[in-house]
């Protein structure tokens, strides 16, 4: 049996709440951000996406943010 181990850095920077990587931050990710707060499962774009702050994490303080930018504040 072969794996390969694959590691993603995140350097800087925001996210811009696209998490399913379509282009668009629009009511398609909001089940995306809701699933990682729920689960804190994260799993490549969506960290790089809903980590609004850019803290290195998603939670709570990330949410204020995405919605602001699904209203396009």
């Amino acid at each position: 049996i072969t794996t390969n181990t694959a590691t993603l850095t995140r350097s800087g920077g925001t996210g811009d709440g696209d998490g399913n990587g379509d282009g668009l931050t629009d009511g398609q990710d909001i089940s995306g951000m809701s699933a990682t707060l729920i689960t804190g499962d994260l799993q490549g774009r969506g960290l790089c996406g809903y980590d609004m702050n850019g803290d290195g994490v998603v939670n709570t303080s990330d949410v204020p943010l995405f919605i602001a930018r699904l209203l396009g504040s």
